[in-house]
């Protein structure tokens, strides 16, 4: 699978968010922190999105072979899930992010 692109934008003097490219033409957009850590982690910068707009990409480990990128950031667990401040679960900075009890039934973050 190809990488998709993704662009730094520095938003203040120590701010900078990280876009990534979907294959339908919209993007993901997130700290650089978080976007360095993925990647140190060696998870796949092949994102996309599923039908509700969750963004996903392949996880090695993963019986189904993806991990919600949401979770993989907040380190979500069984019972917990991830929330968007602004309802856009394209927008995964760390400020838009909360945990809720909820249904999930894995770690997303084992996986990678």
């Amino acid at each position: 699978m190809a990488k998709r692109d993704f662009k730094t934008i520095k938003l203040g003097p120590d701010e900078y968010v990280v876009y990534v490219a979907l294959n339908d033409g919209r993007e993901v957009v997130l700290d650089k922190e978080s976007m360095d850590f993925l990647l140190r982690i060696g998870l796949s910068s092949n994102w996309s999105a599923n039908s509700g707009d969750i963004v996903t990409t392949s996880g090695r480990l993963s019986s189904n072979r993806h991990v919600c990128v949401a979770r993989v950031i907040t380190d979500a667990g069984p019972n917990v899930q991830v929330r968007y401040r602004d309802k856009n679960p394209l927008n995964l900075r760390l400020s838009n992010l909360y945990l809720a009890s909820g249904h999930a039934t894995k770690r997303d973050r084992l996986y990678v």
